[in-house]
This record gives structure tokens, sequence and C-alpha cells, in this order.
């Protein structure tokens, strides 16, 4: 080589080292190409361009939260080999992270191991790069894989529950040993964010002989819920083994549930007293009070648990018939202790029992000796047989108006005042009060033969009457139907002495009461008739006064009843007079001692 041609080759050089310099100062990383020079002999100096072949995309694999990244080699566009690749990790959103150890920096292999990544959903690609400058296109994403270290979560139930009853609350499982059973444990895995459940796993339960359990591991269906193998007992069981649970999610994490510990509980809940009080009532409900119960083993809970029961049967006088089997009454009372409104109709006698049962089935069940007898005295009234007029006298106008079957509405005369208050017990119907002056109430005479008047009746001391009465109608009428002179006529008064005076006509008898009773309290009165032998009885306050024996016609003289007053000698009545009723029957003693007992 001359002289003049080294000269040139140096310039070439030079001008080509100074073009890259020029390239480097004018273009940033990274550049997918570099230029090469050659001076081989007898060349004046030469350069040629050689490119970075784009990185080939990663293939994942991954191991709870160890991601191991692989990828093909990648070289220049003149075939020789990168130096190394710089690898990248994308979230789900595309934001690249910074690389891990173990796929930090430039990596000189076709694989690399990301330890600790966080749980995640991310993606991959891989640089190539060549010398100090020298990078290549970033490699197409991979698929993209899930890291995940997170245990699921546990969340058992039971399900499946047959024969003997079991119960779980928190780690402890109540099982009903007296009574042969069988459940399953159904095990809701989540895992939030992770790989997702896989799988649920139960234990043996050892050498515990009356239980009988085959382990499982239930994957299916996918995702959940797993339903155990079955656990059952034998009737009389009383060994408590543990049943442990473990789930597995698909990264391979896994978590023990807490420990289930099995306890025997064949004891009922303990309190729940009841208590009521037993008596009449003219009301259209009762009160029952039921005390707290408590419960050491399973528990008891609201919502069908606590059941007030009754038993009923037909009222028929004083007594009670046969009773019913207890049935539900009302489910879930109120909260113990606490009182609860019973309804009741009368003509019945009711009886009620508390039954509280646990959450494994034992039940306790509370009793009370006490019986409720429910009355309504006009519903009572209504049904005696032979009723004809029931005149209640809670009326507003100038018309007596009768309940009854025979509809025999009657007319006040005077002005008697209305809507005081009445005679029975609980029932807010009311009463009339007449002025002893000339207050009286008229309806037509229905009755001639066998027939009872019944009324109750409030009037104060020697108010009314005749100073010496010798027959009824020498008292104050209560209920009358006196004619003038020897007639077939009856009446119920009251002497100015206080007592009842009940008779008949033709001939004139009169039966009188024993007792005093004009001290403005409110008394019962029935008077009967029995055509057959003349006989006429008396009770006052359920209470038979006396009889005496009349005629055996029938009693036709009069046309009207009068209330308040006698009609042939105008004795006015001065007092309160309620629940006017007469019949075409004969009352028996216990009917009378009956109503006059559901008044009160």
């Amino acid at each position: 080589m001359t002289r003049t041609q080294r000269i040139r080759c140096r310039m070439a050089v030079i001008a080509g080292t100074m073009i890259l310099v020029l390239i480097s100062a004018v273009v940033s990383v990274p550049a997918y190409a570099f230029w090469s020079v050659s001076t081989v002999s007898p060349s004046s100096g030469a350069a040629s361009a050689a490119s970075v072949n784009p990185g080939s995309a990663p293939t994942l694999t991954v191991t709870k939260n160890n991601i191991r990244v692989s990828w093909a080699a990648t070289t220049l566009s003149n075939g020789v080999g990168v130096s190394g690749y710089i690898v990248t990790r994308y979230s789900a959103e595309n934001i690249a992270q910074v690389s891990l150890t173990g796929c930090s920096g430039v990596i000189a292999s076709i694989s690399c191991l990301e330890s600790n990544v966080p749980d995640g959903l991310w993606t991959y690609t891989v640089t190539p790069k060549f010398a100090t400058n020298w990078i290549g296109a970033p490699s197409a994403g991979s698929a993209s894989v899930r890291s995940d270290a997170t245990a699921p979560i546990n969340s058992v139930s039971l399900t499946d529950k047959s024969g003997g009853g079991s119960f779980l609350t928190g780690s402890t499982l109540y099982f009903r040993g007296a009574i042969a059973g069988a459940f399953r444990l159904t095990n809701t895995l989540t895992d939030v964010g992770g790989s997702g459940p896989a799988s649920s796993s139960t234990a043996s339960l050892g050498s515990a002989a009356d239980w009988t359990h085959a382990p499982s591991a239930v994957s299916t269906p996918a995702g959940g819920p797993f339903v155990s193998n079955s656990f059952s007992w034998i009737a009389g069981a009383v060994t408590e083994p543990t049943i442990a649970i473990n789930g597995l999610d698909n990264a391979g994490n896994s978590a023990a549930a807490p420990v289930i510990q099995l306890r025997l509980d064949n004891t009922g809940p303990t309190g729940g007293a009841i208590s009521y009080a037993g008596s009449y009532t003219t009301a259209s409900s009762v009160f029952a009070t039921v005390q707290a119960v408590a419960d050491a083993g399973a528990g008891t809970t609201p919502g069908g648990t606590r059941t007030l029961q009754r038993a009923t049967a037909l009222l028929s006088g004083n007594a009670c018939g046969s009773f019913s089997a207890f049935a539900d009454h009302v489910t879930n009372p109120a909260v113990a202790p606490a009182t609860q409104a019973l309804t009741v109709v009368p003509g019945t006698c009711y009886k009620y029992q508390y039954v509280v049962t646990d959450n494994v089935g034992n039940q306790t069940t509370t009793t009370s000796p006490n019986v409720v007898r429910a009355r309504n005295y006009q519903t009572i009234v209504g049904a005696t047989p032979g009723i004809q007029s029931h005149w209640r006298l809670a009326d507003t106008g100038t018309v007596a108006d009768d309940i009854g079957p025979a509809n025999n509405d009657g007319t006040y005369f005077g002005a008697p005042t209305l809507s005081q208050s009445g005679a029975i017990v609980g029932d807010l119907n009311t009463a009339v009060v007449f002025d002893g002056i000339n207050d009286y109430a008229s309806v037509p005479r229905q009755i001639s033969t066998d027939f009872s008047i019944e009324f109750w009746f409030k009037a104060n001391p020697q108010s009314n009457g005749r100073n010496t009465p010798k027959f009824w109608y020498d008292g104050a009428g209560l209920v009358d139907a006196d004619v003038s002179g020897v007639a077939g006529d009856f009446g119920v008064s009251l002497t100015k002495q206080g007592n009842v005076a009940a008779g008949t006509g033709n001939p004139d008898v009169t039966v009188l009461s024993n007792k005093v009773v004009d001290d403005n309290a409110w008394h019962h009165v029935v008077m009967t008739r029995t055509q057959s032998t003349g006989i006429v009885q008396l009770f006052v306050d359920g209470t038979f006064e006396g009889s005496v024996t009349g005629g055996t016609q029938a009693l036709t003289g009069p046309v009207s009843i009068d209330f308040g007053r006698t009609q042939a000698t105008r004795n006015y009545f001065a007092g309160s007079l309620d629940e006017i009723a007469i019949y075409t029957s004969v009352l028996s003693a216990a009917t009378v001692r009956d109503h006059n007992f559901s008044g009160r």
C-alpha cells in the first residue's frame, strides 16, 4: 500500500467513526442497527449496517408467586447472537413494573425466575440487547398469568341434615346423640382476586366407633361450593371427635379451617314457665306470661323454636268437656319474659303450654294446671234452650230492642235514663235507670205456660214498694204482668224491705227471697214457672231462694209485660234494670248458676 493509500484508509476510518459518534449523539437508545467497518486489504475502507432482531414472545410458568419466564434466542440481522435480554412485567392495566430479583437487569440466558411477585394478573415482554447501546424491538406480550401466594378462605356450613338434630355455631358442632342422624359439611371456599377455589378435603374421624365418615377431597363443581361425604352417628352416640377441613386454591395455597369440635347435646332448654289466670272470663282475650329460657348446649333461636300451644274443650254450664290435643297457637310468641294476648271464644275452655325446642331438637314443655273458661253473656243467653226474647236495654231511643228470636220490641214511657253502666262485668253494654215516678217500658206478652224470666237489677235501700207486702204486686215492679182482680197473671217485684218477690195469679201465690238486695249493687234474678205443677221458683244471685205452688192454667190475663212498674197497682221502681230475658222453658238450677256466674 502506498503512502497515499494508507492516508485515505485512515481518513475513511476516522470519517466512519465520526459518523457513528454523530449518530449516537443524535439518536437515543434503544437502537436497532449499527455500523460495522471493514478494512480488509485491498479495500480502501468500507462500512456496513447490521440490525437487532425483535425479541421472541416469552412463555410463563407460575408457582404461587414465583414466575419463570422463558423465550427463544434472538440474533442480529447478520446472524450474530445478541448479548442479553431485558425482561419487563406489566400489570393488568398494562403498566410496566420494576422487575424483581431473578429477572432484573440484563439476562444473559433465555429464561429467568422472578420470585415473590405480588398477587395479581401479569404479562411479560422480552427485549434483546447487543453490546452496550444496541437494543432490539420488545417481543409481543406473553399470555397472562396470575401470581397467588394468598391462601383461600374457608366458610363451612351444615347441609343435608337428617335424623337427630345437628347445629354448627362457630367451631362447635352440637349433635343430638339420643337419635341416629347425619349431616354433610359444605365449604363455600373463597379466593377473591386469587387463582380461585380448587378443592376442599376432610380427614378421618379416627377411632370414634359410633361415628362413620369416609375422608373426602372434593373438587367439583369447579369453583365450589364443595360438599363433603356424609358424617353419621348411631343412636346413643356419646363420643365427641374433631373434624379437620382444608381448603385449596388453584395456585396450590392451602388453608386449614378451624377444627370443628363435636359436642353431645341431649338436654332440653330450662326455664320457660307459663302463667295465666285460671278463671271465667267474659273478655275476648286472656293474657299468658312466659318466662325466659336458657340452654347450655346448642341454644335456642327465634323463628319457630318457641311455640305457645293450646287445648280446647266445650264449656257446658260450669263444666269443661273433653279437651283436644295441644296444638300450635302462637309461633314464636313475644320474647320472654313477656305477656301475650290470646283470643278466646265464648263457650270454650282453654289450657295453654309453652314448648321450647333447642337447635338440635331437644324439647322442653312447661304447663299450667289453670283452665280458662271463656264466657260472653249475650252469647250464653242466646244459646240457652227456650230463649224467646232478650232485651239488653242498651237502647238510645224510645224503642226497647229485643235481640232474641221473637224480635218482640217494646216502648219506653216517661223519661228513663238510658246508656248507664251495665251489670255484666267486662261488658260495655249499657243499662236503663228508672226514676220510681213514671218511668217504665212495655212489651207484648208472649208467654203463658212454661216460662222463665231473667234479669239484673240494682236499687237503693227502702226506696220501693209498700210497707206490708203480701203478694208480688205489692212491691215495686221489676218485670211484671199483673192485672186487676183474680186472673192468670204473674210478675217479679222488689219489696220495701229489700226482698225480691215472685208470683202468679188465680190463685195469687208469692215466694220471697231470703236475702235483702236493695244495697245499690247488681243482683241476678230468675223466676221460673212450670205449668203442669204450678210450681214457681225464685233464684237470686244464682242461689235457690224458695218456691210456691200456684195454678196450672195458662197465664193469659195480661196483654203486656212492663219493666219498671207493676201494671195494675202502678208501683214504680227506682233503680237500674239490665239484660232482661224471657224463655219458653224452665231453666235448671245449674243453668241459673251458670248465667249468674257468667255475668260476674
